[in-house]
């Protein structure tokens, strides 16, 4: 393997989590997009999308594609990150893409007790959002090189990340 994994999918999908286990697993360095985009402007997301809306944030996320230089990594994107600028086709040309898939109940479940999520602060039904959000977002989450079920446990992911990888070498 020599270039980037990304991980890719909804808020709540568990990106980070797989991601950051994942690293591990292959003795590979972790970066989280957020994690950069709050590190580089010295902001939160939330203070980012108050400030500069979701438009500006997304510009953020252009800047953090842009920075990578190909380093052989595991990288958790933003739920959002794939479906702006082009983003999704800059990814796969970057590297290998791992889209998490989970239902829309599956994620509801998942986001509901976090209060750090811009785009649901302040909504009245999260289910409703949520559901919009990925029918936004579902035709370009499944252009990913693979579809992996979310809700497996952390080492079935890592097994079938890891499978995937080794039988399709040759491609990526």
């Amino acid at each position: 393997m020599k270039k980037p994994i990304f991980l890719v999918g909804m808020m709540g999908a568990g990106k980070s989590s797989l991601g950051k286990a994942l690293a591990q697993g292959l003795n590979l360095p972790f970066l989280d997009s957020d994690e950069w985009i709050e590190a580089k402007s010295q902001k939160s997301i939330a203070e980012l999308f108050e400030k500069d809306g979701e438009s500006g944030f997304r510009l953020w996320e252009k800047q953090f594609l842009d920075a990578l230089n190909g380093e052989c990594l595991i990288v958790a994107t933003g739920g959002g990150l794939p479906c702006f600028h082009g983003n999704m086709d800059r990814l796969k040309e970057l590297g290998t893409v791992f889209y998490l898939k989970l239902t829309v109940e599956q994620l509801v479940k998942r986001v509901s007790n976090n209060g750090e999520r811009p785009l649901l602060t302040d909504v009245p039904d999260i289910q409703s959002k949520i559901n919009d959000l990925l029918e936004l977002r579902a035709e370009i989450y499944e252009q990913a090189h693979f579809i992996l079920n979310g809700d497996g446990s952390i080492p079935e992911l890592i097994e079938e990340t890891e499978r995937l990888l080794v039988t399709n070498k040759g491609l990526f």
